[in-house]
């Protein structure tokens, strides 16, 4: 998990390089898929997300399954959203 997550944060941060240095054409993909990706690993892995939010709000408790509901829905939001984007702006 931890390589996972490393892969991910990596990606995000060449998804923001690629938006300030990259070419044009390249951008909104690289968003899409950088969103794609963060859905994707929230509804699979909530404990993950939560770690990220952990480091601005300490009192939130990893394993308490009864709050992953919020990065799960999270997650499918940005994957609607990356589906209706790419329906949106096809081609």
């Amino acid at each position: 998990m931890k390589v996972t997550d490393r892969l991910i944060r990596g990606f995000a941060v060449a998804t923001v390089a690629m938006l300030l240095f990259g070419p044009e054409r390249f951008r909104f993909p690289m968003v899409l898929l950088s969103f794609a990706m963060g859905g994707v690993w929230a509804i699979l892995y909530p404990p993950g997300v939560l770690g990220w939010a952990k480091t601005a709000h300490p009192s939130i408790d990893v394993e308490d399954r009864s709050i992953w509901w919020l990065p799960r829905f999270i997650g499918g939001a940005f994957l609607c959203l990356v589906l209706v984007l790419s329906i949106a702006f096809h081609g």
